[in-house]
């Protein structure tokens, strides 16, 4: 007994929304958005929302969007809420399971996806600071339908099986969801369906 691990792939039912926030961003985005458009201009509004959406991305090598492991790690173990093993609530054996610390591209097709192939979901609300009322924006990427994504899952073959790891992904994908205002953000972005799992005799990323 042991890990043992699956290479999956999903297929997205709805758009990725991406959210990223460091401490460095959120204070790049708290310093210009206090100063906002001039009232009227929408252009240099639609800009700027761009330009924050740009750095909350998530972005790898050669600017290709990626899912990062806790996404797909976070949707599976919220998956494992809605099942059981036994009597157990799957959730008691999260610690059985493993997603390999990995940057997995988000595709269409064959094709990775970059900024270019992103659309901008953005919106405003009045701020105030003393006696000034200001509009603050708040902008984030979004990856359009349709989208593709390949990742592995390890899980220990002493407490789980095959057949209870594909029905955590088969309830995560409706359920959890993966990026921000997904189903477990009680939202609806990030929906996805299951299309393929095989089995992967060997895996060199278990640790880090």
């Amino acid at each position: 007994m042991g890990m043992k691990f699956l290479e999956v792939t999903i297929e997205g039912d709805t758009p990725i929304m991406m959210d990223r926030m460091t401490e460095e961003d959120a204070e790049g985005i708290k310093n210009s958005t206090s100063s906002g458009a001039k009232k009227g201009d929408e252009k240099k509004k639609e800009d700027r929302a761009k330009e924050h959406a740009y750095l909350m991305k998530f972005e790898g090598e050669d600017d290709v969007f990626f899912a990062p492991h806790q996404w797909l790690l976070g949707t599976i173990q919220g998956g494992m809420k809605f099942c059981k093993i036994g009597r157990k609530s799957a959730s008691n054996f999260t610690g059985a399971i493993h997603v390999p610390h990995e940057q997995y591209p988000i595709m269409r097709g064959s094709k990775p996806l970059t900024w270019e192939d992103a659309r901008v979901h953005w919106e405003h609300h009045n701020a105030h600071s003393g006696p000034q009322t200001y509009k603050r924006f708040k902008a984030r990427a979004v990856i359009p339908t349709p989208w593709v994504l390949t990742f592995k899952v390890g899980y220990h073959d002493k407490y789980l099986k095959e057949s209870n790891v594909k029905e955590f992904i088969e309830d995560a994908g409706v359920l959890s969801g993966i990026g921000t205002f997904a189903p477990r953000h009680k939202g609806s972005y990030g929906k996805f369906r299951m299309v393929s799992c095989k089995v992967v005799q060997k895996c060199d990323s278990i640790a880090s």
